[in-house]
């Protein structure tokens, strides 16, 4: 539990959100930190991350006092002291984002310090460390020196909006609903259970058969005290024919019994088996499809932010461990522990000292059961982290195997494969080991139970001169015993063995969880109107933007476009140009200002209605797995076959495509792997002219293939921004000539605005900068050649 003091609102005022605590440390590791310290030193700060420096998953702390800053890693029994700064030397600190991660560095003197390395889910939590941490700064830089450590005040002000979390007063991760630092396992499994109940007469059923399977596994017990007790118990000196010929039939009755037992618990667990096999592929198979459906719903700056593999992971690896435990492990759950009470009772019906003996054993288990629980969550969490590597290593290497190949990298990725298998097998190995020792221990200690049966139960018995169950404990007694202190450890060994599947169901729920309690961040409002067919028209009103709200790339851009009008959108790498395009789309929302369609503000009409009349085409398009007139009819899967060709033959596509043996059946290949990239480049064209867009965007849709191919796109380009309101990236200004207007964006502002000659006209202004740029790199292209 993090050590988090929470102050109670002053009468008559309103109960304030809670502010983050500046001290975020787990009990036990403030315990083992503190003598790291000296006497008279205070922790006054204290944020844990998930990484490790210099890039890998692991938990480390960052540790203030009054005089320094501290770093620690987790480590075996210990932490790891990794820095110790003196705070009269830290000048200044600065966090740097990186791929999946970011970098916080305290800068002295003699040049930067890395303190910390943290992912985005744990970056606004140390966020407002820092913030608390620039207080204890001796000399803190002035607004003007931050702003170019990548502008820390104003992420200082978007770390005071984050959403604190009710309980623990940590910002939350911007697209989660629930704090992850907060979360209880055991709510998770009640989740799990909620999502059970649309299964409820099929899981009766099957529970109904499983505790009649074990009802068939218990009662034999007391036929075998019959059995030895009544049937084959037979006195010498009272033996006669009529005797014996009750005592064969009582044998014969029970041997009767026990073989329709055993047919009845035959037939009875292939029923259940089929059940529970296909009560588990449903329960799969549905957590599966609301993954993947809450996973639509989810906007592009969630996938922007998440791996492929990470993503894959959830939906397969994840939902296959919920399944055993939503069909399997539930159930035997509850059926062992009723089991565990009819056993107990039966033993005690019979003779209770004997049960008593029994049992010892038992609660022993149950405590160290109860103690190795609390320590397994760590370690199935780590093993499935190293799992999500593994799937990450593979969607980003599989698809990417040409340029592999062309640069020679096939040992270098086996190898790094070969890395992160490993470590997913020694996590698992280590779990292993962590359990197997523990599934020993618990065996040796029921195993005494035995033990102790047979010594005082064989005591008892050779006390019992006549064998009669009247007269003391008999050995049928003792073999019925020995039968249901089996059957008795056999499901107590199992529940403390679930101790394991419980950490596993946990874990992969937590994991499942965080995906569907993710927050769309692209939703239509309850007020959202219908966009009709609209003329075009788009204004941007004093817009701003950025990826991270800390760093915009838009600044308060502001135009507006007719309808019909062909837009050029220039500038250098960054300015802006695609970030326009998204806004446009509304892939993403603005921070700042208004985008409007037709005098609609895109928020508040239907993405469905909006993105269904734009249409783009990218600089690298990208086709899916299919035939070709699939891929070009993707928007429009009703099309009939004459619309596809007519689109084909207007994008220049159609002679291609009968050059190929199957034509328009011809499968393109993973990613369109089969056709070159100005055939993908015309097929994404007919895509885009078949769904009839009124919008238009096309992104570099000329600039990576040869000019004969280029002409024959932007012929079909011509043809299809015709009538259309068209943006117009590309980096060949010349494609640009005949627009309306370019817009030329540069650092995130509309620097320049007019047709080309105007632009051109203005010796000092961006774009004439940047054709002269062009012209030269054009010139020494030619001497070279």
């Amino acid at each position: 539990m993090a050590v988090d003091e929470k102050r109670e609102p002053a009468a008559g005022q309103a109960a304030a959100e809670p502010e983050p605590s500046p001290i975020q440390l787990p009990e036990s590791a403030r315990s083992q930190i503190q003598p790291f310290l000296e006497t008279d030193e205070e922790i006054r700060l204290a944020v844990e991350a998930d990484m490790v420096l210099p890039a890998s998953f692991g938990t480390s702390w960052l540790v203030a006092t009054q005089r320094r800053i501290c770093v620690f890693v987790a480590g075996g029994k210990a932490p790891v002291l990794k820095v110790d700064l003196p705070l009269s030397c830290t000048v200044s600190l600065r966090s740097r984002d990186g791929l999946g991660s970011s970098l916080l560095e305290a800068h002295t003197l003699e040049g930067a310090v890395p303190l910390l390395r943290y992912t985005e889910a744990r970056a606004d939590a140390v966020g407002a460390a820092v913030e608390h941490l620039r207080e204890l700064l001796p000399d803190r830089p002035a607004e003007e020196e931050e702003e170019a450590y990548g502008g820390e005040a104003a992420e200082r002000e978007l770390r005071k909006k984050a959403k604190p979390c009710p309980q623990c007063g940590n910002p939350m991760p911007r697209w989660m609903s629930l704090c992850p630092d907060c979360l209880d396992k055991r709510q998770l499994i009640v989740r799990l259970l909620q999502r059970a109940q649309r299964y409820w007469k099929p899981i009766t059923f099957t529970f109904l058969l499983t505790g009649f399977l074990r009802f068939c596994a218990i009662y034999p017990a007391e036929l075998q005290r019959r059995l030895v007790d009544d049937a084959l118990n037979l006195n010498l000196q009272e033996r006669t024919p009529a005797l014996l010929d009750v005592k064969m039939d009582l044998l014969w009755q029970i041997i009767g019994i026990l073989a329709l037992v055993r047919i009845a618990a035959t037939v009875a667990g292939a029923v259940q088996q089929f059940m529970m096999t296909w009560l588990g592929e449903k329960v799969t198979n549905d957590l599966r499809i609301d993954i993947y459906t809450h996973l639509q719903k989810l906007g592009v700056s969630y996938y922007d932010q998440k791996e492929t593999g990470w993503i894959m992971d959830r939906v397969t690896g994840d939902t296959t461990t919920l399944q055993s435990f939503m069909t399997e492990t539930l159930q035997r759950t509850v059926l062992n522990a009723v089991t565990l009470l009819v056993i107990a009772a039966m033993m005690f019906s019979q003779h209770a000292v004997l049960a008593m003996l029994a049992l010892i054993p038992a609660p022993v288990v149950c405590f160290m059961s109860s103690r190795f629980l609390k320590r397994t969550h760590k370690i199935w969490h780590w093993a499935w982290r190293r799992r999500s590597r593994m799937f990450a290593l593979l969607s980003n290497v599989l698809p990417g195997v040409r340029v592999v190949k062309a640069f020679v990298q096939e040992d270098r990725e086996f190898e790094r494969f070969q890395h992160t298998s490993q470590e997913y097998m020694n996590a698992r190995v280590d779990a292993a080991r962590v359990f197997a020792g523990f599934s020993r221990a618990t065996n040796f200690v029921m195993s005494l139970s035995t033990l102790t049966i047979w010594g005082y139960g064989g005591y008892l018995v050779l006390q019992n001169p006549t064998g009669q169950p009247q007269d003391g404990v008999t050995v049928g007694v003792l073999v019925m015993f020995m039968t249901l202190v089996a059957q008795f450890y056999a499901p107590l060994q199992e529940l403390t063995n679930m101790s394991q599947q419980l950490q596993q169901a946990a874990t992969s729920g937590q994991r499942v969880f965080e995906v569907l309690d993710t927050l769309p961040d692209m939703e239509d409002d309850a007020d959202a109107v219908e966009l009709k067919e609209i003329a075009g028209k788009v204004e941007f009103r004093n817009v701003t933007f950025g990826y991270d709200e800390r760093r915009p790339v838009l600044r308060n851009v502001s135009f507006t476009i007719q309808p019909g009008e062909m837009i050029g959108l220039v500038g250098p790498s960054g300015a802006g140009k695609s970030t326009t395009i998204n806004l446009i789309c509304r892939y993403y929302d603005a921070t700042g200002g208004q985008v409007l369609i037709d005098d609609h503000d895109v928020r508040q009409v239907k993405i469905r209605s909006l993105r269904s009349q734009i249409g783009i085409v990218l600089q690298e398009p990208f086709l899916f797995h299919g035939t070709i007139a699939e891929n070009i009819a993707y928007g429009c899967p009703d099309a009939g076959m004459a619309e596809i060709l007519a689109a084909a033959k207007a994008a220049n596509a159609h002679d291609f495509i009968l050059r190929f043996p199957d034509g328009y059946d011809t499968m393109v290949g993973e990613r369109g792997a089969r056709l070159s990239g100005g055939e993908r480049q015309r097929i994404s064209i007919a895509r885009a002219i078949l769904k009839n867009p009124r919008i238009l965007i096309l992104d570099e849709a000329t600039s990576s293939v040869d000019t004969e191919t280029e002409a024959l796109i932007q012929e079909a380009i011509d043809r299809l921004v015709h009538g259309r309101t068209t943006f117009a990236i590309a980096h060949r200004l010349s494609t640009l000539q005949h627009a309306n207007r370019l817009l030329v964006l540069e650092k995130g502002r509309l620097a320049e605005t007019g047709t080309h000659q105007e632009l051109l006209a203005n010796e000092g202004g961006t774009y004439r900068r940047l054709v002269d740029v062009h012209r030269q790199l054009a010139e020494m292209v030619g001497v070279g050649g």
